[in-house]
């Protein structure tokens, strides 16, 4: 992925990136797609990324 030359915050982390990608035309940082690529279901961490995804649709 080429870095975009604005910083856009991500929907997740709400941070300030230059490193996004975007699903459905919102910006999510590359680090909180590897967290959301590699969290397992009994997390604590996977009912937040759920939440937080849940604001895309």
């Amino acid at each position: 992925m080429k870095p975009c030359e604005e910083r856009e915050v991500c929907i997740v982390c709400e941070k300030e990136r230059r490193d996004v990608l975007h699903i459905l035309d919102q910006p999510i940082c590359t680090v909180c797609e590897q967290d959301i690529a590699g969290v397992n279901v009994s997390d604590l961490a996977y009912d937040f990324y759920i939440a937080r995804l849940k604001e895309i649709w």
